[in-house]
């Protein structure tokens, strides 16, 4: 219960008893999120800083306040997903737009946009609240990739549907040389100079979208062979090996918390002796 209300008209409101439900996760609460501490802010040049605020590793997203006390640059970069800004103080804008942001302003980027933020000076410090979805890829001053971003990997990331292939069993670094247009020793160089490699980013990507279904209330119906077969997964041993390899936990372990208690215990009966080597 948050305070007490005094003489708002809410105030015999009963709070709801069950608000979690099973697919709920812990909500954040930063009280002061916009300090002026420098302790919390994580330099991203000599005159911007960066406050972590939220970081979701299941889908890559993360929120962060940007602040900079004086004229500011963060250096030219592109977000192949969503970005949502929201301005608290200052003014600050990106140099190929033709928009200026103040504080109250609310600015959302389409996947695909490069830029380069700036800040300027102001009667008070640039203090913006961002929530971005997926990586920030930086760029050269020609708007290009930076060297160490390979072209294979922007692909998949950006230009080719890439998760609506993941059920095929029979999908490997040829299929995904081919849809990019490029051979397979140019694909794993590529994925070599990202500290990856096709099989093994497939591989995550299937773990991933496995992952989300047996936490997700809208598969509980599946069961654990479902899901593996759904993302590509040939055996559910295979599946269980690598997963708990990944994750720490088998998927068994992972479906009761979403189920509840009643339906969870059945489906351990059912499926123990399958995730089980």
């Amino acid at each position: 219960m948050p305070e007490q209300a005094a003489d708002a008209f809410w105030k015999h409101l009963r709070p709801l008893e069950n608000s979690f439900k099973p697919d709920a996760l812990p909500e954040v609460h930063i009280p002061g999120a916009a300090t002026d501490d420098d302790r919390y802010y994580a330099p991203f040049t000599g005159t911007v800083g960066s406050r972590p605020l939220w970081i979701n590793v299941k889908d890559n997203s993360w929120s962060d306040m940007l602040r900079a006390e004086e004229a500011g640059l963060v250096n030219r970069h592109y977000h192949p997903h969503e970005v949502f800004a929201y301005t608290l103080s200052g003014t600050w804008g990106y140099l190929e737009r033709p928009w200026t942001a103040r504080a109250g302003d609310f600015v959302y980027e389409a996947p695909g946009e490069g830029h380069t933020l700036v800040a300027y000076e102001s009667d008070e410090p640039m203090k913006t609240l961002f929530l971005v979805k997926g990586p920030l890829i930086w760029l050269d001053e020609h708007g290009e990739y930076l060297l160490g971003f390979p072209t294979a990997m922007r692909q998949l990331l950006v230009d080719i549907p890439f998760d609506r292939h993941l059920a095929d069993p029979r999908l490997g670094p040829e299929h995904v040389a081919h849809a990019l247009g490029i051979s397979t020793r140019r694909l794993g160089r590529d994925f070599r100079r990202a500290g990856s490699s096709p099989s093994r980013y497939i591989l995550e990507r299937r773990l991933e979208r496995a992952r989300q279904d047996l936490a997700g209330p809208a598969s509980a119906r599946l069961t654990v062979a479902d899901i593996a077969h759904r993302w590509g997964f040939a055996g559910q041993p295979h599946f269980t090996r690598v997963f708990r390899d990944r994750f720490g936990r088998t998927p068994g372990e992972i479906r009761p918390a979403v189920m509840g208690p009643g339906r969870a215990d059945s489906a351990v009966v059912r499926q123990s002796s399958r995730d089980t080597l």
